[in-house]
């Protein structure tokens, strides 16, 4: 388990170098920042690719997944040629690392945001552990092997998050100073603060702005019920001028349907006169005819009968009775 660990005792005696408090001498007793710090050493010199580095990171995890926590098993025997820890102690111990490196790491550990970060870590700090590790009583105890495979699995969660380790080294390459934490500390009071006073300038305009609302939403809710009793005013105004409306068209109209109606009896009172005299007119000719036809019939048996009065004139002397009583003619 890995923790940070403040300038520790050994054997009874507080550390003689204080400048190593930031990693502990104890041989499986690791921190945040030394996790990191082997972590930006692998993504910093390992020749793998990015993709190989996570492979590796993934491999680690697998073997030294316990559960509830990150370390090796029981039964793991570390390997110096293993493909676990070979690729680790190879980016520890790569040669010829210079001064910009180390700072570019340190820099890289004072900006990072998260568990480990620690600030002031130069060149001559950094160091300090490897020469703590390379000293001839740690390399027979195997100090160094003890103490990587005790903070592995910490190491590998932070190389699974290759690209922002690399961010970061790139950032610090580009930047002469980052902020402390004391400083980013003070930077975001500094930034509470004007939060703050932008909350309250904020709250301020809200609380205008809801006033603002407020009185908006009065007059518009009066307006509304203006418009309302308005509404109910013109509609009964309209309802009552469209029942008298209603009211003088229903008059008219039984004014036009009785005139209506006295012009059509006097249109028919008008055409029936107008029948009755044509039909009158029409039985005074047939009578006149008929009257005609009877004075020329009366005349016509006149002269039928004159005609025979004279012929009977003339035939009655030539006609005598014969001896049988027959006329002969």
């Amino acid at each position: 388990m890995h923790s940070s660990v403040a300038p520790e005792r050994i054997k009874g005696k507080v550390a003689k170098d204080a400048s190593i408090s930031w990693f502990s001498r104890a041989p499986t007793s690791t921190s945040d920042t030394e996790a990191l710090y082997l972590a930006f050493l692998f993504v910093c010199e390992s020749p793998m690719l990015p993709s190989e580095q996570k492979e590796w990171a993934d491999l680690v995890e697998t073997v030294f997944n316990q559960g509830d926590k990150m370390e090796a098993p029981a039964d793991w025997k570390p390997d110096k040629n293993g493909r676990i820890l070979k690729p680790m102690l190879d980016a520890y111990w790569m040669p010829g690392r210079s001064k910009e490196d180390y700072d570019t790491i340190g820099k890289a550990i004072q900006s990072w945001d998260g568990e480990g970060q620690k600030d002031n870590l130069r060149k001559d700090r950094l160091r300090q552990h490897q020469q703590y590790f390379s000293g001839t009583k740690q390399k027979k105890a195997g100090a160094l092997t003890a103490r990587i495979c005790s903070c592995l699995g910490a190491v590998a969660r932070l190389v699974k998050r290759g690209a922002l380790l690399r961010r970061a080294l790139d950032q610090a390459r580009d930047c002469e100073e980052p902020p402390s934490v004391q400083q980013r500390f003070d930077l975001a009071q500094e930034e509470l603060k004007q939060v703050k006073v932008e909350l309250g300038e904020r709250e301020k305009e809200l609380l205008h702005t809801t006033t603002a609302a407020k009185r908006v939403e009065d007059a518009h809710r009066k307006l509304k019920e203006r418009g309302r009793q308005q509404r109910e005013q013109a509609a009964l105004k309209a309802k009552e001028s469209v029942k008298s409306h209603k009211a003088k068209l229903k008059a008219q109209h039984a004014e036009r349907i009785k005139e209506a109606r006295a012009r059509l009896a006097e249109d028919a009172r008008v055409k029936a006169q107008k029948e009755v005299s044509a039909q009158a007119e029409e039985l005074k000719r047939r009578l006149a005819m008929a009257r005609a036809r009877a004075r020329q019939t009366e005349a016509a048996i006149a002269n039928r009968k004159k005609r025979m009065e004279e012929l009977w004139k003339k035939l009655q002397p030539q006609i005598q009775p014969g001896k049988f009583g027959c006329v002969q003619v």
